[in-house]
């Protein structure tokens, strides 16, 4: 039988999954809303950057709790790397307003 703390472990894997899943919807919903009109929508490009590195810290979270530390540090790497992305892209949106 599983110990208290494998199942608390269990619980917070399964609100991860279920967060991952539902801000992965809204980043491709924001991202289909944003390109029906790019040159009115252009400044929420960024957003869209930041909320992949939220779903990407989120998701290194998960892994570093579920004994797989490397991989959660590769995501986490890849968190910054969007991260500098969305501040590019908003400097880059923000010459062209």
């Amino acid at each position: 039988m599983a110990s208290k703390r494998e199942r608390a472990f269990r619980k917070v894997r399964v609100v991860i999954d279920v967060v991952n899943i539902i801000l992965s919807i809204a980043v491709v919903g924001i991202t289909v809303y944003t390109f029906m009109d790019v040159h009115n929508r252009m400044h929420i490009f960024p957003g869209i950057f930041y909320l992949g590195a939220l779903i990407n810290a989120i998701t290194g979270v998960k892994h570093v709790i579920s004994d797989k530390q490397w991989q959660g540090i590769a995501v986490f790497i890849f968190t910054f790397v969007l991260i500098a992305a969305g501040l590019f892209c908003g400097r880059i949106v923000s010459a062209n307003v």
